[in-house]
């Protein structure tokens, strides 16, 4: 599951490819950092780390090996954040205080098992280049399901 928005609606003038590499902030909840869920989510943040260099990272939560992973790989860490009764984090980035602080324009909540690759920077400057008719858009997007042996 992936979803961008632009949550304060700003709209910089100039070329919109070169703006958006600017503006863009992921955010994650990750599994605990053991074995092969390891080395796939930590695979995943690679893969958006070389999506842009000014690309900002944000993983949410105190899982097993997060804090380690993040350091090692210059992420923001956020071990703080609420969750509900079945312990789902990725809705607590609603009540993540450090939500309103973010500097990018656009955030992107994605799975941390997830590996973007220079396919998904061509479908968000698209996205981004309807911001004239929706300058308060989300975009949702999904992955098909394959089995990999």
């Amino acid at each position: 599951m992936l979803w961008a928005a632009s949550p304060c609606g700003r709209v910089r003038r100039g070329s919109l490819q070169a703006t958006a590499r600017e503006m863009l902030t992921f955010f994650t909840t990750a599994k605990p950092f053991r074995g092969h869920t390891a080395v796939i989510q930590r695979n995943a943040l690679q893969s958006w780390k070389l999506l842009d260099p000014d690309v900002e990272i944000i993983v949410l939560g105190n899982d097993e090996g997060a804090a380690d992973v993040c350091a090692e790989l210059g992420l923001r860490h956020e071990p703080e954040i609420a969750v509900n009764p079945s312990r789902n984090e990725a809705a607590g980035f609603r009540f993540w205080p450090g939500a309103a602080d973010c500097v990018k324009n656009l955030l992107c909540y994605a799975n941390c098992d997830i590996v973007f690759t220079k396919d998904f920077r061509v479908a968000l400057d698209q996205l981004i280049g309807w911001r004239h008719l929706v300058p308060h858009g989300l975009g949702v997007g999904g992955t098909p399901m394959l089995a990999l042996r």
